[in-house]
């Protein structure tokens, strides 16, 4: 019984690292990779800086459309690459790193559920300067501009 359950265990194991590698997030990154602005950014990308570079235009449509009280374009699905993503610095995805993630996409999700999307929205914007301000300050001041104002809410 043990055995079987050891075997059943393994093909589990080894199911989940064949869908991850063979990651539906793939097409999304060369998608990004292709439509990449050469002008501004001319070395080679990592497939999470490409990734940031397309959350950041999407949480500036979110604001908009807040602003504007529109519907709030879908982006999860987009999001939840943050964890397939190759990142610059191959040391990088940490523990920390992967709950800091994680808790992003979950404050996503209250963004679609809440009455209060400024709130929502500005916690995700917290989410992405605390990761920002342990891994990779650069985009710190580009990311705190994407901040709703209070008196908006």
């Amino acid at each position: 019984m043990r055995q079987r359950l050891l075997i059943l265990s393994i093909f589990i194991f080894l199911g989940a690292v064949c869908y991850n590698c063979s990651s539906p997030h793939k097409k999304l990154f060369q998608q990004l990779a292709s439509q990449k602005d050469k002008s501004k950014y001319p070395n080679e990308d990592s497939e999470l800086a490409l990734l940031m570079r397309e959350m950041d235009r999407d949480m500036k449509a979110i604001k908009k459309a807040i602003v504007n009280q529109q519907k709030i374009p879908k982006v999860l699905k987009k999001f939840k690459a943050i964890h397939a993503a190759t990142p610059t610095e191959t040391d990088m995805k940490t523990p920390q790193f992967t709950t800091l993630a994680e808790l992003l996409l979950t404050n996503t999700k209250k963004l679609y559920k809440t009455s209060q999307p400024q709130r929502a929205y500005n916690r995700m914007v917290r989410n992405c300067l605390a990761c920002h301000q342990s891994y990779c300050p650069g985009p710190v001041v580009r990311i705190k501009k994407l901040m709703m104002s209070e008196s908006s809410q």
